[in-house]
């Protein structure tokens, strides 16, 4: 795609979609695009794979109860417009089957960020505890125990 072209449509996208998002009208159709627009300008942090899984998470489950969504939805599924009421099953399907598919993903992300910090503290405990001193004097626990709890808390399962 030419720079030009795909720069407006990038642009586009992200100033009409998040509107969408908000009021929760056509939800699934404007995550969508967030999404494939995001994996283009994937890096990899934490927060861009929250986002990923974010936006997959609207495009499976759509916006939920409190949306423009759910107060059309109700009534378009019984109109006779060409192919609404298969695309509202191809919808229920969707979130009854990916719904399992991305909470396994968010547990796996949130646990493996959670391990990652404890083990980064395990590696350098001598800079975790000047950082502890560092950050306040007035702690309720010496700071080297304050380290030690940290650890040892974010290194449980989650």
């Amino acid at each position: 795609m030419d720079p030009l072209a795909a720069a407006w449509l990038g642009e586009a996208i992200e100033i009409v979609c998040p509107p969408l998002l908000v009021f929760g009208l056509a939800t699934r159709f404007a995550a969508l695009p967030m999404l494939i627009l995001f994996q283009f300008s994937f890096q990899a942090l934490d927060q861009h794979l929250f986002w990923a899984i974010l936006f997959g998470w609207f495009v499976i489950k759509g916006a939920g109860p409190i949306s423009l969504d759910a107060l059309i939805g109700r009534g378009i599924a019984a109109t006779a417009l060409p192919l609404v009421g298969r695309i509202t099953r191809v919808f229920e399907a969707l979130s009854r089957r990916g719904d399992p598919s991305i909470k396994l993903l968010l547990r796996c992300w949130i646990a493996a960020l959670f391990f990652r910090s404890g083990v980064m503290k395990i590696s350098n405990f001598d800079m975790m505890q000047m950082l502890f001193h560092a950050r306040s004097t007035q702690w309720l626990l010496p700071p080297e125990l304050a380290a030690r709890l940290t650890i040892l808390l974010s290194s449980l399962p989650v």
